[in-house]
């Protein structure tokens, strides 16, 4: 696998700019697909690596400048600039020690960023771009803040197409989604108008058409639907486009991150739900489903609107695609493949589950001529983290891994999980680790009934918010069909992690926590569970110290445990050395466990 993922895109007219996270060492990197003499595409376009950190998650590290379409470039605390012209070398512009910089956007002669300041929390900030192109040191660029209140966050940042109006989501210590306002701001005047989130309801992304129309994502308890304001009569007004009550349109949880789930351009709104990309004209309300994977990042060309840029992942490949919105026949084309494996290999595929209410993928080891092996294989049950992200079905080695190794696997949708609308995420308020586990030990049963997996050797593997679950479903299982778990960024109590996780965290854990919190730890200390952890060695959202803690409890009483820290990781793990070691020390630990279940030992009864 060469690259891991396809992380940014922004249309240029030269075609897409997107950034490329090597596997090897973790770098993410600017490439474009620009044809030079002498010279193979994607061409990258400097060595310096990009990152954010905005949020410990990041958020987008690059945008185009208009006009001249150079690039402005963020790696944390420090922002430089790429040229268009290949023989003009970049130039950083700004290094502010201490701060953390994301979403630029560069309207007129003000560059945009939101940034974490040292003591003095979030805002969005803005640089006089050509004063600071000329310093010859970049520490003494100094920054204007446009909007900043204490306690509050800051994302979603955009521009209007002519330059009068920047417009971006605030929000309260928490997660966007749960209530999140759209702010429009005049950049002559810093002037601004606030649209509030009502009913417990959240707006999210706003997005331009011109500079009279600002439209937004409006999530509440009753559905989800698009608004447009109107500025020019001061009215934001319900379109019921893309009205949904049981479906998220994007990936709600990741508002603080990079992601573009929808777009304006001239007459067409475009989003995305799940695995389709939808295509709506706004005048005649017609609307055009094309079924694509994991559809995100839509950028338009600035200088052809009728050409629209995106990234997917399909269960082979992830993809840079483009349609064309002035022909009808809106067939994407593929501007750029990235295949998940170097070699062609044998793959295992999902097939979704239908069976009383058990929600999400599965993967079962099978012999690769078709036939399906005579006895049930050991099975995996997957956990996402967030807890509120998506299951998706794209390709992922370490599945694919533990699938070649003799194991099923289903990838389990649960309480809170994304995709489903919001009333199902916000169901698992007060109630963390309660109906998640709930749901986990329910699904093991299900798969005993549909004899997928066997009694004792059903394994659990999850990161952060899916190793909470992992641990806590292990725990509560008072049957001991799961047999062990492996997990990733771990913790056993979630009011300790309030002390240590992330600021903008802190609200939504807490809405999450339960009136009585399970002792997760005492009880796998109990029953002497057996646990497989890893962790990075600089986690900065959750800290190891609970997991080898609870690694060295298990120990001692009696459990069987392995505890591993990885060196120069953080929350999750980016390098694939790093991933091939927690792949391959995992399944040693589940084969042990294999080899010393009771109906595995020569002298156990037939």
């Amino acid at each position: 696998m060469k690259y891991k993922d396809i992380c940014e895109l922004r249309a240029t007219s030269y075609g897409p700019v997107f950034t490329l996270s090597d596997s090897q060492t973790g770098a993410t990197c600017l490439y474009d697909m620009k044809q030079r003499k002498n010279q193979s595409v994607p061409y990258r376009r400097c060595e310096v690596p990009l990152r954010s950190n905005l949020n410990e998650y990041g958020a987008a590290t690059f945008n185009v400048i208009p006009i001249t379409e150079d690039l402005v470039c963020i790696n944390k605390s420090k922002v430089f600039v790429v040229p268009n012209d290949d023989d003009k070398p970049y130039k950083y512009i700004i290094d502010k020690k201490g701060f953390r910089f994301g979403d630029p956007h560069v309207v007129g002669d003000w560059l945009y960023m939101v940034a974490d300041m040292p003591d003095n929390g979030q805002a969005i900030i803005r640089y006089n771009l050509p004063q600071v192109m000329q310093l010859s040191d970049p520490t003494k660029a100094e920054h204007e803040i446009v909007a900043h209140k204490r306690g509050h966050f800051y994302g979603g940042l955009t521009s209007g197409p002519n330059g009068k109006y920047i417009a971006y989501n605030t929000w309260m210590a928490g997660m966007a989604f749960d209530s999140a306002d759209v702010v429009l701001q005049n950049v002559a005047t810093n002037a601004i108008r606030v649209m509030i989130g009502v009913n417990n309801g959240a707006l999210l992304w706003p997005n331009f058409d011109s500079e009279s129309n600002l439209w937004f994502y409006s999530e509440g308890i009753k559905g989800s639907h698009f608004e447009r304001y109107d500025m020019a009569k001061d009215k934001a007004e319900k379109k019921k486009v893309g009205k949904r009550k049981h479906i998220d349109i994007g990936d709600p949880y990741w508002i603080m991150g990079n992601q573009r789930f929808f777009i304006l351009t001239g007459k067409f709104i475009i989003y995305t739900i799940e695995d389709k990309l939808i295509v709506r004209d706004i005048t005649i309300s017609k609307t055009l489903t094309l079924d694509i994977d994991n559809v995100d990042l839509l950028s338009v060309d600035p200088s052809n609107k009728n050409k629209v840029y995106f990234k997917s992942d399909d269960q082979l490949y992830k993809r840079v695609y483009s349609i064309d919105l002035s022909v009808d026949n809106l067939a994407p084309t593929v501007v750029y493949t990235i295949p998940y494996y170097e070699e062609p290999l044998n793959l295992f595929l999902p097939e979704v589950i239908k069976y009383e209410g058990i929600n999400g993928y599965l993967y079962q080891h099978c012999a690769f001529d078709g036939g399906y092996h005579d006895r049930t294989m050991p099975t995996i049950i997957w956990l996402h983290g967030g807890p509120a992200m998506r299951v998706h079905k794209t390709i992922d080695f370490r599945k694919q891994a533990y699938l070649e190794a003799g194991f099923n696997l289903v990838d389990l949708v649960y309480t809170g999980s994304g995709g489903l609308g919001r009333n199902y995420r916000v169901s698992l308020y007060n109630y963390w680790g309660v109906r998640d586990v709930e749901d986990v030990l329910d699904a093991v049963n299900k798969l005993l009934e549909m004899e997928v997996a066997e009694e004792g050797s059903i394994f659990l593997v999850g990161s952060s918010a899916g190793a909470y679950l992992a641990l806590g479903a292990l725990a509560d299982d008072t049957k001991n069909l799961i047999c062990a778990a492996a997990v990733s960024a771990s913790f056993t109590d979630p009011t300790a992690l309030l002390n240590e996780c992330p600021v903008f965290e802190r609200e939504y854990t807490e809405d999450l926590l339960p009136a009585v919190v399970p002792d997760v730890a005492g009880k796998l200390i109990k029953k002497k569970a057996h646990v497989a952890f890893f962790h990075g060695e600089f986690d900065p959202v959750v800290s190891s110290t609970d997991a080898r803690a609870v690694s060295k409890r298990l120990t001692d009483a009696g459990g069987r445990t392995v505890f591993h820290e990885l060196k120069d990781e953080g929350h999750s793990f980016k390098k694939a050395d790093s991933i091939c070691f927690v792949v391959q020390k995992t399944l040693d630990f589940f084969q042990h466990e294999l080899a010393n279940l009771p109906n595995n030992q020569p002298n156990a009864n037939p």
